[in-house]
């Protein structure tokens, strides 16, 4: 190159904040052609030029003529364009696969076709740059003149706009007709620098008992509602992955001879981040925990008599009859999880999602003040009579390695499947192993309403046996969505 060339620079804005705009083309009068890339600096020889830029084939790209480059100095473009964003995702605001068409809405030229990409694989985002002016989006590959499964928006110079395409899927899962779009605000509030996603949502559930087995001529009721606020946080910006999901569960039931109580009290918090070395491996951290808001109250229909006592055996709290009692405070028990390992993604598609986590594990369960049962029947010496025993619990810490297998799957007729199994096995072989695992199944009816069931199963150690505990919850839920 000529030493005595004079130089100068040329910067061209990037509306989307993101380095996945389209390159320009920059031309001098001798034919010379220079590629740079929105928001950086492109330096080329003193000059006139003309520059294309903008989506589209050759034909359709913007043309500014006259570019003046001056020695030492820094030629600023003012945008006279647009930038489009388009996403596609159903009411759950899940992202989904279907291709979309661009057309001018005067003229019916198509600018192309696209089927969004998969963020979570580090994909970019495709960013549209036209000119301003009113554009035609289909779906299903519908042509220009379509009556359905298509949308409008107006661009306006030097603005970008990100358009959501709300789409229905069919019983297996699969996106079908356009049944929504326009601009959500939370979505426009953020760009392609901006790798967060939030969900949150709040289920209401409602289960009714009834029978007669006490009494062939009483029918015993039982009501019960339970309320959930859900709530996910997942960042992805490959390497880096992290997701956050928090529920709190809070119910009260009532029974035909009993005034109405708590039920359930529940804060569970799980926080993961992936460092992926290639497309399916990485490493990962977790922390977890698991707690209550409230005192828990065992509750009898008869009187009853109790002591408790403490950790060490010691007697700390005695009472005559009574119908209830107070077996832990709040925050109690607190269960806390934490672990780094290796990652495996075994599936990674818009139906199935499974990771494979192996590593080094801790354990915490924490208890403070919470009693647990030992003796229903205990007759005390000094006053013969009958009580019921309850002892302080120690906590337990455990120190080893545990495998984790964590997945969702969207399954044909609206069912939805997610599962969470941990096991740990300590360091210490006089400690046990221990299990637990979460299925959630989720059959959605109608827009908000599904069918929720869930099943825990947790193992328990007892003095000379070991057994697998069940839970089940099953219930019709209501859900509706905040974001």
């Amino acid at each position: 190159m000529n030493e005595n060339l004079q130089m100068g620079k040329l910067w061209l804005p990037a509306l989307s904040q993101s380095d996945n705009e389209p390159q320009y083309k920059l031309v001098s009068k001798d034919k010379i052609t220079y590629d740079g890339g929105p928001g950086t600096d492109l330096t080329v020889p003193v000059g006139t030029y003309k520059m294309y830029y903008g989506s589209g084939t050759e034909s359709q790209k913007i043309v500014k003529n006259d570019i003046q480059i001056r020695s030492n100095y820094k030629t600023i473009i003012e945008p006279d364009w647009s930038c489009l964003l388009i996403d596609v995702l159903d009411e759950r605001r899940n992202f989904a696969q279907l291709r979309y068409e661009i057309f001018d809405a005067n003229t019916g030229e198509s600018f192309g076709t696209q089927v969004p990409v998969e963020k979570e694989l580090g994909e970019q985002q495709r960013v549209w740059v036209l000119k301003p002016g009113l554009y035609k989006i289909t779906i299903n590959n519908e042509p220009f003149n379509t009556y359905r499964d298509f949308t409008t928006i107006l661009l306006q110079k030097g603005k970008l706009e990100r358009l959501s395409l709300v789409v229905n899927r069919d019983d297996q899962g699969n996106p079908t007709n356009l049944i929504g779009a326009g601009i959500i605000e939370d979505l426009t509030l953020s760009d392609l620098s901006d790798h967060w996603k939030v969900f949150s949502a709040v289920h209401g559930n409602f289960n009714m008992n009834q029978n007669n087995e006490a009494d062939k001529n009483k029918f015993e009721t039982t009501l019960i509602l339970n309320s959930q606020l859900e709530n996910k946080i997942i960042y992805t910006n490959l390497p880096f992955y992290y997701r956050m999901r928090n529920l709190i569960d809070l119910g009260a039931s009532k029974t035909t001879d009993t005034q109405p109580r708590l039920s359930a009290d529940d804060f569970d918090i799980k926080n993961t981040l992936v460092y992926f070395v290639f497309k399916n491996f990485g490493f990962y951290s977790r922390l977890d925990m698991n707690a209550h808001f409230f005192p828990t109250q065992s509750y009898s229909t008869s009187n009853f008599n109790f002591i408790k006592n403490d950790v060490n055996g010691n007697e700390i709290e005695r009472k005559l009859s009574t119908k209830d009692i107070r077996i832990s405070n709040g925050l109690y028990p607190m269960i806390m999880k934490e672990g780094i390992g290796i990652n495996y993604r075994m599936l990674n598609s818009s139906r199935a999602k499974l990771n494979l986590r192996t590593g080094f594990g801790l354990r915490q369960e924490n208890y403070n003040n919470v009693f647990t049962l030992i003796d229903n029947n205990y007759t005390d010496p000094s006053d013969s009579l009958i009580y019921r025993v309850y002892s302080e619990m120690d906590n337990l810490d455990n120190i080893g390695t545990e495998i984790s297998v964590v997945g969702n799957f969207n399954l044909p007729f609206n069912l939805s499947y997610t599962t969470n199994a941990d096991v740990l096995f300590p360091f210490d072989k006089k400690e046990n192993i221990s299990i637990d695992w979460e299925n959630v199944f989720n059959l959605r009816l109608l827009k908000h309403i599904s069918i929720y069931y869930k099943l825990n199963l947790l193992n328990k150690y007892t003095d000379n046996t070991s057994y697998i505990i069940s839970k089940h919850s099953l219930s019709l839920r209501v859900t509706y969505f905040l974001k």
